[in-house]
């Protein structure tokens, strides 16, 4: 057994609470990764869904990741950068199939729903005449413990902007 750090409590508290909705039918989970690389000893871990009452081409990827500073910071408490004690995180919204002339409101969705406090960024695919657009949401600060019950508010928040960017 192991003592889980901070990222480990984090991750649980994020996978539960979306596993809940999933139970309750009000979410669908897509996909489901827990990497850890042992070369650069780093952890990252994502949930990919989607609201039941939106179409199936729009979904969210919530991303943890946290890097060896982050990992050293709680293990070796006498370690500098104990004031680097977290994770990083991200969300990505992803909307496939779409038509081009919706491609810029869908963004300036995310961006009104978010804020103008984060990093908002945009990806675009084409492929044929289908666009996939993924918005991704930086969160430019770590995530500690201390806000876990900001974590369940952010799920229930990328939940109000699928339903939101549905309409788009």
């Amino acid at each position: 057994m192991f003592d889980p750090i901070a990222f480990d409590n984090m991750k649980v508290v994020l996978e539960g609470h979306i596993y809940d909705f999933d139970l309750t039918g009000e979410m669908k989970i897509i996909d489901r990764n827990d990497w850890m690389n042992l070369a650069k000893f780093s952890r990252r871990y994502d949930i990919t869904f989607t609201d039941t009452t939106v179409t199936s081409t729009l979904s969210a990827k919530i991303t943890l990741q946290a890097n060896l500073q982050q990992i050293t910071a709680e293990l070796q408490p006498a370690h500098p950068f104990t004031n680097e004690i977290g994770a990083h995180l991200s969300i990505t919204f992803i909307l496939q199939k779409q038509k081009k002339n919706k491609l810029e409101s869908a963004y300036e969705q995310v961006v009104k729903q978010w804020g103008n406090r984060r990093t908002v960024q945009q990806r675009l695919i084409k492929v044929e005449n289908e666009w996939t657009q993924e918005i991704v949401v930086n969160f430019d600060r770590l995530i500690t413990e201390d806000q876990l019950e900001d974590l369940l508010d952010l799920i229930d928040h990328t939940q109000q902007t699928l339903i939101v960017l549905d309409q788009y």
